[in-house]
C-alpha cells in the first residue's frame, strides 16, 4: 500500500469471525478487491480450534483402536472356532497357518440363504486354518476330525483318502466302529476336496476348471474332405482348404447341483482372480499410462488451451450445432416427415454425370411394414421435435450470448497465462493427492483397527446331522449308503454347526462413525487449502496491475503464507460444511441397503428414498459450489466464511448468465479435455499390451 494511503476500514466483531465484516472498503468506500498480506486477520479462529480439537480426539480413537484391535483378523480371517488364522491366539501358535479353507461353504451359503438375512457380511462359513490350499482330491479335517483321522490312519494302516472312504458307506463304517474308532468324526469333520482350490487374500475357494479341446477337419475340395488340421499338417494342405468344420468341446468342472448363489460366488472369484492377476502382470503399463502418460498430455492441454482457447471454444460450440443439426435432420428422415424423393430431390441437384446404373428395391409386406413404422414413427417425431427445439435454443443463446462467451474465452486465456507464470501451481494438485492418499492409507488402517476390535465370540449350535442337511441341502449328506445305494437314516454322523464370528459393539460403531466424519473433514480441508492457495496466488497475480514492479517474486509463496497464517478457520469452516453433507447421506446409504428387503414390499417407501438421495445429491453439490467460490473470496478479499458465502451469494444474483456461461465453457472444455487424455492414455497401453511379447497369451 502506498504511503499516505488511508487504511482499509477494520469491521466490527462477530462471534469467532462468522458473520463479521472484515475490511473490504477504504475509508473513501471504494470497493477492495484483492486484499493485501499485510492488512489481514484470521478468520474464523473458532472453527480453526475445533479442527484442531477433533483432531486430537482422532489420535485418542487411533490410539485405542490400535491397542486394542487386531486387524490381522479382517486379513486372515478366522477358523470354526473364532481363531485368527496366522496369529497367535487361545488356539497356540499359527503364524504358519495363514490361510483358511471352507469345507462347508456350499452348506453354509444355502443356510445363510435360507436364513433370510439381506446382508451378505453375516455369513458364517465353517473355516479350518491351513498352511497352504488343499489340493483337488485332498481330505481336510478341523481339529477334532484331525485326531480321529490320525487314529484311524495309524490303526487300519490306509491312506486319508481310503479311511474318508470307508466311512461313506455301511460296511466300511460299521468295520471302523468295531475296531473302536470315531466314526462320526471322521464322517461328520472331514471333508474331502471336491474342487482345485485357489488363494484369495489368504483364502482358499473353490475354482471351476475349464478346458477347451478343438478339432478343425477340412470339408472342400472333396479331395481333402474329412483331413484333420492340426499343427503337424502340412501348411500346404491348410492353403489348400476351402471350407472347414472347427468342432470345439468345453469341459467344466464345477458345482453339481444348479445353484445361483454358488454359481455368483465362483463368478466373482474368478473375475477377481483375473482383475488381479491383470494387474499385477500390466502394473508397469499402469503406472506409466496413467500417471506420467496423463501429466504430460495434461501439461499439453493448458499450453493449447493458453495459444488457442478461443478457436477451441467456437469450434466446440460449432460441433454440437453441427451434431445437434444432423441429428434433428436424421430423426426427420426416420420419422417420414422427410422422405427419400426429398433427399434424392436434394442430391440430383448435384449430380453431374448419369452413370446408367440399375436401381434394384426390395418392398417388404405391408403388415410387416405398418408394424414397424407405427410407434416408432411417433417416437422419431418426438425426438425430432425436441432436437429441433433444443438446436433453436442453443443457436439463440450463442447469439444472444457471444459477449459472455467472449468474456468465458479471456477467462481461460487469463487463467492459462497465470498457469504459464506461476508453473509450480501445477504441482499443488499432486501434492494434495498425496496427503489424500495418505489421509486414505490412515483411514483404512485406524478403521481395520477398529474394526477388529471387539472380543470373538463362538456360538456352539448342536444340531443332528438329520435336521442340519435337510436344512441346508434337502438331503442328508452325512448319512451313510448300503451297498444298495439305500439311506439308512439311522446310521448318520453328527455334523458340527460351530461358526465364529466377533461382533463389534456400539461403541466400536460410534468410534468408526467418528473416524470416518474425522476423515471426510480431512478430505475437504485438504482440498480446501489448495483452492484457497491457487485462489490467492492467481488474485495476486490478476489484480496486479505493475506485474513487473508490483508483484512478488513468488507470488504463489505468499499464497501458502497467508492461507496457513490467516485462512484455516475459514477453511475449516467449509470443509465441515461440506462433511456434514457427505456424512448425512452416507447414513442414508446405510439406511437404504439396510431397508432394501422392505422397499420391495413397499414402493412408497422406494420412492421415499430415492427422492432424498436425490435431493441431497443436488444439495451436495450446491454446497461444494457455494463452498469452492466462498474459498476464492476468502484469498481474494480475506473475508471469514459466512461473508465470503454472502458476497458469492450476491454476485451469482447479480451475475447468473455470466457465471452460468463461464461455468459451462469451461466445464465443457476441460471434460473434453479429460476424455481425450483419457483416451489417449488408453491408446497408448492398448498399443504397449498388444505389442509386448511378455502380454501375449
Amino acid at each position: 500500500m502506498a504511503d499516505g494511503e488511508e487504511k482499509p476500514k477494520e469491521g466490527g466483531g462477530g462471534c469467532c469471525g462468522c458473520c463479521r465484516k472484515l475490511a473490504v472498503t477504504d475509508e473513501a468506500g471504494s470497493v477492495i478487491i484483492y486484499k493485501p498480506y499485510e492488512d489481514r486477520k484470521c478468520t474464523d479462529c473458532f472453527f480453526c480450534i475445533l479442527f484442531l480439537v477433533f483432531w486430537i480426539v482422532m489420535v485418542a480413537i487411533a490410539g485405542l483402536a490400535i491397542s486394542a484391535g487386531d486387524p490381522d483378523r479382517l486379513l486372515y480371517a478366522n477358523d470354526y472356532k473364532g481363531r485368527t488364522c496366522g496369529t497367535v491366539n487361545d488356539g497356540g501358535d499359527m503364524t504358519l497357518t495363514k490361510k483358511v479353507y471352507y469345507p462347508r461353504i456350499v452348506e453354509d451359503i444355502v443356510t445363510f440363504a435360507q436364513s433370510g438375512d439381506p446382508n451378505p457380511l453375516n455369513i458364517k462359513l465353517y473355516g479350518v486354518c491351513m498352511a497352504e490350499c488343499p489340493a483337488l482330491g485332498d481330505i481336510v479335517c478341523d481339529d477334532e476330525g484331525e485326531v480321529a483321522m490320525k487314529e484311524a490312519v495309524d490303526e487300519t494302516g490306509n491312506s486319508r483318502a481310503k479311511v474318508w472312504s470307508d466311512v461313506q458307506s455301511i460296511s466300511g463304517w460299521a468295520s471302523y466302529e468295531a475296531q473302536g474308532l470315531d466314526t462320526s468324526k471322521l464322517k461328520g469333520r472331514c471333508w474331502l476336496v471336491p474342487l482345485v482350490a485357489k488363494e484369495y487374500f489368504f483364502r482358499c475357494l473353490w475354482q471351476r476348471t475349464k478346458e477347451q479341446e478343438s478339432v478343425a477337419v477340412c470339408l472342400s475340395p472333396p479331395a481333402l474332405a474329412n483331413v484333420p488340421l492340426t499343427d503337424e499338417t502340412p501348411q500346404e494342405v491348410h492353403d489348400a482348404c476351402i471350407t472347414k468344420r472347427q468342432t470345439t468341446t468345453t469341459r467344466t468342472e464345477g458345482e453339481a447341483q444348479e445353484n445361483p448363489l454358488i454359481s455368483q460366488m465362483f463368478d466373482a472369484t474368478e473375475r477377481v482372480g483375473r482383475y488381479v492377476s491383470d494387474a499385477k502382470k500390466a502394473q508397469l503399463v499402469i503406472l506409466v499410462c496413467g500417471l506420467v502418460v496423463a501429466i504430460i498430455l495434461g501439461f499439453l492441454f493448458l499450453i493449447i488451451a493458453r495459444k488457442f482457447a478461443g478457436c477451441m471454444v467456437w469450434t466446440t460450440i460449432f460441433l454440437c450445432i453441427v451434431m445437434l443439426t444432423i441429428f434433428t435432420f436424421y430423426a426427420y428422415w426416420k420419422a417420414g416427415l422427410i422422405t427419400s424423393d426429398d433427399l434424392a430431390t436434394v442430391t440430383d441437384n448435384f449430380a453431374t454425370t448419369d452413370s446408367g446404373t440399375t436401381e434394384e428395391t426390395t418392398e417388404e409386406p405391408a403388415e410387416l411394414s405398418a408394424a414397424t413404422t407405427g410407434d416408432q414413427s411417433t417416437r422419431w417425431k418426438w425426438f425430432a421435435y425436441i432436437s429441433t427445439a433444443v438446436t433453436v435454443i442453443v443457436v439463440v443463446l450463442v447469439v444472444f450470448w457471444y459477449k459472455k462467451i467472449k468474456i468465458a474465452v479471456a477467462v481461460i486465456k487469463e487463467a492459462s497465462d497465470a498457469v504459464r507464470k506461476m508453473p509450480l501451481m501445477l504441482l499443488l494438485p499432486i501434492v494434495s493427492t498425496i496427503f489424500i492418499l495418505i489421509l486414505v492409507l490412515y483411514f483404512l488402517i485406524i478403521a481395520s483397527y477398529i474394526s477388529s476390535g471387539a472380543e470373538l465370540t463362538t456360538a456352539d449350535v448342536a444340531a443332528a446331522a438329520n435336521e442340519a442337511t435337510e436344512a441346508t441341502t434337502g438331503q442328508n449328506l452325512l448319512c451313510a449308503a448300503g451297498d444298495d445305494g439305500e439311506i439308512d437314516t439311522n446310521k448318520c454322523a453328527e455334523m458340527p454347526s460351530i461358526q465364529a464370528s466377533y461382533e463389534g459393539s456400539s461403541l466400536n460403531d460410534t468410534l468408526l462413525a467418528i473416524h470416518f466424519f474425522g476423515f471426510l473433514w480431512t478430505n475437504q480441508f485438504i482440498q480446501g487449502i489448495t483452492v484457497v492457495i491457487i485462489a490467492g496466488a492467481v488474485s495476486r497475480y490478476y489484480f496486479t496491475h505493475n506485474k513487473k514492479e508490483d508483484l512478488p517474486k513468488y507470488p504463489l509463496k505468499e499464497a501458502i503464507k497467508t492461507t496457513f497464517r490467516y485462512h484455516l478457520g475459514s477453511i475449516a469452516f467449509g470443509a465441515l460444511v461440506i462433511a456434514i453433507v457427505q456424512f448425512i447421506r452416507a447414513v442414508l446409504e446405510y439406511l437404504n441397503k439396510q431397508s432394501a428387503e422392505a422397499q420391495k414390499k413397499s414402493i412408497v417407501l422406494r420412492i421415499f428414498f430415492k427422492c432424498i438421495r436425490c435431493c441431497l445429491w443436488c444439495f451436495e453439490k450446491c454446497i461444494k459450489f457455494l463452498t469452492a467460490y466462498a474459498f476464492i473470496i476468502v484469498a481474494m478479499k480475506g473475508s471469514s466464511f459466512c461473508t465470503a458465502c454472502k458476497d458469492v451469494i450476491k454476485t451469482i444474483l447479480k451475475n447468473p448468465v455470466q457465471i452460468g456461461v463461464v461455468n459451462a465453457i469451461t466445464t465443457i472444455l476441460f471434460l473434453l479435455g479429460k476424455i481425450a487424455i483419457v483416451i489417449t492414455c488408453a491408446l497408448v497401453a492398448f498399443q504397449w499390451l498388444q505389442n509386448d511379447a511378455q502380454f501375449q497369451r
